[in-house]
């Protein structure tokens, strides 16, 4: 499952040259441990976001998530038909923001 997702964020990142981390976990002072699919480093929040998978219930958790830096969205698989758009990540991206260091930023999004 999300095979077809990660394939995707593969190539977006060859090809925007951003950080993702595969299977990256989280461990909640609770000892809860949040699976993420992966982690886009340096967008949307300080320590990146967490890409987690539909379904997952984190709603305890939310506020202890932002604290530790992270920011996180819930994306699907795509669709059967739907084919690989750097532009739709380069958007995606754009709109979480970059939060790494500004003279690192990897590209400029230009709609």
């Amino acid at each position: 499952m999300y095979e077809k997702l990660l394939k995707f964020w593969k190539m977006t990142s060859k090809e925007l040259n951003i950080e993702i981390d595969i299977g990256h976990s989280l461990v909640l002072s609770s000892g809860t441990q949040i699976e993420s699919l992966f982690l886009v480093k340096n967008f949307g929040a300080e320590k990146g976001m967490l890409i987690l998978p539909k379904g997952l219930d984190i709603v305890s958790y939310q506020d202890e998530i932002n604290q530790l830096g992270y920011g996180y969205s819930f994306l699907s698989e795509p669709f059967d038909n739907e084919e690989y758009s750097v532009e739709d990540y380069a958007e995606l991206l754009d709109d979480w923001g970059w939060s790494g260091d500004p003279a690192l930023k990897p590209f400029e999004f230009e709609s």
